[in-house]
């Protein structure tokens, strides 16, 4: 399984992923989607959902005639849930519009 590293920006955890890792579990460009922090078990739920406050971003590459989908959580909830955490994982449950990250606090 894949290891993705919590980075920082401006003092807040931040999860950044994109392109197909996005794509193979049915996220795409300008998707509407709702987020569900647990803080307790270092997990972060990303859900798509048509009346979501959040808007999946994107960029084209060189050459590309389409949109990579882009998530970048970044804010106080994702670092209450990821506290002591260095890498995350995407549990292997995920899939259909629905993203489950797993913080690793070793």
């Amino acid at each position: 399984m894949k290891s993705y590293s919590v980075k920082t920006h401006k003092g807040n955890a931040r999860l950044w992923l994109e392109g197909n890792t996005l794509q193979n579990l049915g996220f795409k460009y300008h998707d509407r989607y709702s987020v569900e922090h647990f803080p307790n078990d270092n997990r972060i739920e990303v859900m798509i959902d048509p009346d979501g406050f959040r808007k999946i971003s994107g960029r084209k590459r060189a050459g590309m005639d389409h949109h990579l989908p882009i998530i970048d959580l970044c804010n106080t909830a994702t670092t209450a849930t990821m506290i002591g955490c260095k890498q995350f994982t995407i549990d292997p449950s995920s899939g259909d519009g629905i993203l489950i990250l797993q913080g690793d606090p070793s």
